[in-house]
């Protein structure tokens, strides 16, 4: 599925099983806080490091 030149995929959502569109784009962070990513995200079960950083960014704002 594409918006413009945006790429865009369908991805169920795990908190309440619907399908949701995931979004691609540009995320400017430093290179040591992607080393940490880098080194961790396996060891939480997650594919790739941008489910590590969506499930940090979740469990940030619902937590808080």
């Amino acid at each position: 599925m594409k918006n413009g030149n945006k790429k865009e995929v369908l991805h169920l959502n795990e908190t309440d099983n619907r399908k949701e569109v995931k979004r691609k784009f540009a995320l400017w962070i430093k290179e040591s806080t992607l080393d940490m990513v880098q080194n961790i995200y396996k060891e939480d079960n997650c594919s790739s490091r941008s489910e590590f950083i969506e499930k940090a960014i979740i469990f940030y704002v619902t937590d808080s």
